[in-house]
């Protein structure tokens, strides 16, 4: 078992590490909070309040984090539509991307392409 002391600044860094790269891996996809606390080995609260200490955002935020700075990649190349983007990056539609980018980055997905 592994002391509590250890978990005092958030999550042991092979831990969190770990999820890490399988939020990164899987950006597109709709990951469950439960999902990410059994990579850990934790129950999905601990997993939360950890992450967050470790972070200084929630999983979800880190995640969405991810898809956005994928979407600026793609939105570099001229090859994609926004919309090709959106559904790249697993946002539910157009709107929805524009939107959570928009709030994220300050601009929305076609002047930051300019």
């Amino acid at each position: 078992p592994i002391s509590n002391r250890e978990y005092r600044g958030g999550l042991p860094a092979v831990r969190l590490n770990r999820v890490l790269d399988f939020i990164r891996q899987n950006y597109a996809e709709q990951t469950r909070l439960w999902e990410l606390a059994d990579l850990a080995g934790m129950s999905p609260h601990y997993f939360c309040e950890l992450f967050k200490k470790s972070t200084g955002i929630s999983p979800y935020q880190y995640a969405l984090q991810c898809r956005v700075d994928r979407a600026k990649e793609f939105l570099r190349s001229s090859e994609f539509t926004v919309g090709q983007v959106a559904a790249a990056t697993g946002f539910a539609d157009q709107s929805h991307f524009t939107k959570v980018f928009h709030r994220m980055v300050g601009v929305t997905p076609r002047q930051f392409r300019t």
